[in-house]
């Protein structure tokens, strides 16, 4: 597989073939072969209802072929324009704060609004009948970084039905709703569905864990239609390219399980702008194993800087080429930057683009040919994939968004990210000493044959006990935190003693989960300072440092189950695994060089 490297491009604005030639000439003189298109085009397409207009864009993409240039056209839904807020004063999007998003914004639209949801179908439609043959189209893009403004799905009409209609839909009853929502807390008790609220924006943190966890599945949902509604209908009108979008990096919090898109990615997009390696890899990791063999595709990436468009100091060419080498390594298809050419107008004309303002190739353009040129000497011809770097099969941390979510929905003393610990300790160690690592989801697990499966902080009860079990019987190492569990799939926690969901396959002790304050130092027996939690027999009053175990290991059929005791960093983390004995002779690290038996083990 070759990678083609490109660019966002606006062809729209200016319509003017000459200037096209000039932008993408020089875009091949940099060295990319990839164009991104269309996704603010709506009212060049559709300037009065029903009045399409795509000889441009034909003629656009006519040039295309001529120059070589692959496109991926996308669907223009993330800037409705103005008459239709005019026709639906309702669908404009309410944000966490409960304000109303004005005309002007992009993504201002309420992604449930039924006459919204028939005018992004009937363009999609149009457009797949207008370009669907062209020779110049390699894909599709719906939409653009659905949500990634966080101001939808906070509030207004539609927001609000679509919600209790979910919620109708998922309990049946409002006795069965109540149930599970713990509606005996301050006397919440509901007695219509349209009773219930939005969780927010006014004393969001308020409402209880277990409704705010509802909305968040409700919110992946309803995008998730969104998406749904275009895709259908390009693919009803003749669309054979692969169908995807470009969501953006998990530190905008992302708000869709990803797992339940797959059946229609025919592709999987990216908006990247991480420039940290592990945090690259966490990312990729994800991505290729939500692709799960489809095509990966990073269709936005930075080429100068967000803020400033051509700014000085910058390692400018060894960031660039990092990144590729990043693409690479993760067998990406399309590596595109965002954007060509600068824009002369609207709220990112200061942006980092490939070519300048006048469309010349400047200090940055430069710096990009110069990084594909040294990226393709690398591999075995230009733009070669050669340089991919398989993920290890075996080797397994699961994250999970449900996780993510019912964390960020809970009441805690310290602030901390699910996300952000899987990735910074677990995964980062796991690297470390395995190399590059699965990142699976809970419904992968079943899929494959595991030797090192890492369950961090798995709280939300999601029934894979039996499933880890199995895992462990047929010899995997099933590594968990102490926390494993501890809510049932409602987010409530669960009322029964730590660690149940283990028994009685395991012989587990009774525990306490005692929560350690910020900054806490607290010492295991063995050195390793725990972090956010420890576990200690159920009742102890005097919690002295030093004196606990790190983790207990229960023998399990041919594997077996490690229950850490707290949570640690990175380093301690790569000293326990090396002390389980799973990865000792695939280091070189001298924490490998400890004495095993820093934690109990249990027959």
């Amino acid at each position: 597989m070759r990678m083609r490297i490109g660019a966002s491009y606006y062809p729209e604005p200016q319509r003017v073939r000459a200037e096209w030639r000039r932008d993408l000439e020089a875009a091949r003189e940099v060295g990319l072969s990839v164009l991104r298109c269309g996704e603010f085009a709506w009212d060049f397409l559709e300037a009065e209802d029903g009045s399409f207009r795509f000889e441009w864009v034909r003629e656009f993409l006519d040039l295309c072929v001529e120059l070589d240039f692959r496109v991926i056209w996308c669907t223009p839904s993330s800037s409705p324009p103005p008459r239709f807020f005019r026709r639906w004063p309702d669908l404009a999007a309410v944000n966490v704060q409960g304000e109303t998003m004005p005309v002007g914004v992009r993504r201002n639209y309420t992604p449930g609004h039924p006459g919204y949801l028939d005018a992004c179908a009937k363009m999609a439609c149009e457009l797949a009948r207008a370009l669907a043959d062209h020779p110049a189209l390699a894909g599709w893009q719906i939409d653009n970084e659905l949500s990634g403004d966080g101001f939808c799905c906070w509030g207004g009409p539609w927001t609000v039905a679509g919600f209790q209609e979910y919620l109708h839909r998922k309990f049946g009853t409002l006795e069965e709703f109540n149930t599970h929502i713990g509606g005996g807390v301050w006397s919440e008790i509901y007695h219509e569905w349209s009773e219930i609220p939005i969780p927010g924006p006014v004393s969001e943190r308020s409402f209880p864990p277990e409704l705010r966890l509802e909305f968040r599945r409700y919110r992946s949902e309803a995008w998730r239609n969104f998406y749904h509604v275009q895709y259908a209908a390009l693919k009803a009108n003749g669309a054979a390219q692969p169908v995807t979008t470009n969501f953006y990096n998990l530190t905008w919090a992302v708000p869709f399980d990803l797992y339940d898109w797959r059946a229609e990615l025919d592709s999987v997009g990216l908006s990247h702008y991480l420039e940290e390696e592990n945090a690259t890899a966490f990312q990729f990791a994800l991505m290729r194993n939500v692709a799960a063999g489809k095509p990966f595709w990073v269709l936005e990436q930075k080429a100068g800087q967000q803020s400033g468009q051509n700014l000085f100091p910058d390692a400018l060419e060894e960031r660039l080429t990092a990144h590729l080498r990043r693409c690479r390594a993760a067998g990406v298809e399309y590596a595109v930057y965002w954007h060509l050419r600068g824009h002369l107008h609207g709220c990112e004309m200061e942006h980092g683009s490939v070519l300048n303002h006048d469309g010349r190739i400047g200090r940055i353009g430069r710096a990009i040919q110069r990084a594909i040129a040294r990226v393709s000497a690398e591999g075995t011809g230009a733009g070669d994939c050669a340089g991919v770097i398989p993920v290890r099969e075996d080797v397994g941390v699961v994250f999970d968004f449900q996780q993510q979510w019912a964390q960020l929905t809970r009441p805690c003393h310290i602030a901390w990210d699910y996300r952000t610990v899987v990735e910074r300790e677990y995964f980062c160690a796991a690297r470390e000493i395995f190399g590059e690592v699965a990142l699976p989801g809970v419904d992968d697990l079943a899929a494959r044959k595991w030797k090192f499966l890492l369950l961090p902080h798995f709280q939300l009860d999601r029934g894979v006990t039996e499933l880890l079990l199995k895992q462990a019987d047929a010899g995997a190492t099933v590594v968990l935190t102490a926390d494993y569990a501890r809510l049932d799939e409602y987010n409530a926690i669960r009322p029964v003693p730590l660690l149940d969901a283990l028994r009685p396959m395991l012989p587990v002790p009774d525990l306490e989960l005692i929560q350690l304050a910020e900054g806490a130092e607290f010492f295991s027996a063995d050195g390793l300072r725990g972090r956010l939690i420890y576990a200690l027999p159920f009742g102890q009053i005097g919690i002295e440092s030093g004196t606990a175990r790190s983790f207990l290991e229960f023998s399990c059929g041919r594997g077996r189950v490690v229950v850490l005791l707290s949570s640690f960093d990175a380093v301690d983390l790569k000293k326990i695994f090396c002390a389980l004995g799973e990865a000792c002779d695939a280091s070189d690290d001298d924490s490998c060089g400890i004495a095993a038996g820093m934690g109990q083990h249990f027959k």
